[in-house]
């Protein structure tokens, strides 16, 4: 109910018997203001103006609350009315009406002796816009073979918050009381839950979100998930893991072959067959890689002669680095020159140039 405060004179007290000679025995009394702390709102904070503002206040002074006079200054506005206990027996209650806009709080509180203590906050009056969710997996009306829906996503925004992930949410289906997901979206707006666990039935999922200032909005899709079924007839059912019941050919820990289907149902299509590109090159054993095991095999790589592997694929002896057919010498071949084609067991001999064309060791002025 409304407080007031009421006139008080202070109380003089004096020594026993007449104050004689001087007065040294008079007894003074001391005075603090008091101590005044606004616990909500905090400073900086937004409010939704379609709600009253409450403001929640302890003031502790050694007078008691009912003997001071407590005001509430709204900008150049004065109130006065307030309830007591919103956090113990000496807090006060304000509730206001604001218009939009910036607000500078004051709450004032004078005890009997005229000391005034004082709280200050500032806050902003603006509407509160509540945030909005789209269910993007999986869609209205659509149906899922058993252990094919692994994840439900859904996005989330708030225009009144720069951070999604400041929101907070409660996933539910309608089949089960207990929520699919709770917690915040990412920073991104995107929320992301596992479906594993849906039992096969038709299902209204709902997400609540809800802003830092309690808006919030709600979001929701029917979908139908069927039971485990075998339609392919592999022995493997939507529940065991096949991952294409329309597949025959694929089912778990089923042998890879090169057709263009996940065979094994790992997530790779024809991993391990000569389709694939194993060691992440570029070229597939059938797009003339010669070692898929190694990356830096493929055709157009730089040839690293002597080393023993065909590094460009070119199918060429790496013992023939100049391309004659012959290998060189120093790696048991008869070339004497592996660095020029002219040079080779068998070539035509040019006399009295100095070089041995034919490899055959004898002199080239005999």
């Amino acid at each position: 109910m409304p407080r007031s405060s009421n006139a008080h004179s202070l109380l003089l007290l004096s020594a026993l018997g007449a104050c004689v000679g001087g007065g040294d025995n008079v007894v003074k009394s001391s005075n603090e203001a008091p101590e005044v702390t606004i616990l909500n709102p905090t400073d900086g904070s937004r409010f939704d103006p379609t709600f009253p503002l409450e403001l929640c206040a302890t003031i502790a002074d050694e007078s008691a609350l009912e003997e001071l006079s407590v005001t509430l200054y709204a900008n150049q506005d004065a109130y006065t009315e307030y309830e007591v206990g919103c956090s113990g027996d000496d807090s006060v209650l304000f509730s206001l009406e604001l218009a939009p806009g910036e607000w500078a709080l004051k709450l004032a509180a004078t005890d009997p002796s005229g000391e005034t203590g004082e709280g200050t906050v500032s806050v902003s009056a603006e509407v509160n816009r509540a945030p909005t969710c789209t269910f993007v997996e999986p869609a209205a009306g659509s149906t899922y073979d058993a252990g094919t829906l692994t994840e439900i996503i859904i996005g989330v925004s708030d225009p009144d918050e720069s951070d999604p992930s400041a929101l907070s949410g409660v996933l539910t289906t309608d089949q089960d009381p207990t929520p699919i997901w709770e917690g915040s979206p990412d920073s991104t707006g995107q929320i992301i839950a596992s479906g594993a666990a849906l039992q096969p039935a038709t299902h209204l999922l709902t997400l609540t979100i809800t802003d830092p200032r309690d808006a919030s909005d709600t979001c929701s899709t029917t979908f139908t998930l069927n039971g485990c079924l075998d339609a392919d007839g592999d022995g493997y059912d939507t529940c065991e893991g096949d991952c294409d019941d329309n597949q025959a050919a694929a089912y778990p820990d089923n042998a890879e072959s090169g057709d263009g289907v996940d065979n094994n149902c790992d997530g790779v299509i024809d991993e391990g067959t000569e389709l694939y590109d194993d060691d992440g090159d570029g070229f597939s054993e059938l797009g003339g890689d010669c070692d898929d095991a190694d990356d830096t095999i493929y055709p157009g790589a730089i040839e690293r002669w002597y080393d023993g592997d065909d590094g460009d694929c070119s199918g060429g002896s790496d013992f023939d680095q100049d391309g004659d057919f012959a290998d060189s010498d120093t790696y048991g071949g008869d070339d004497c020159d592996d660095l020029d084609a002219n040079v080779r067991p068998g070539a035509a001999e040019v006399w009295y140039d100095g070089v041995d064309q034919d490899c055959d060791g004898a002199s080239d002025h005999d």
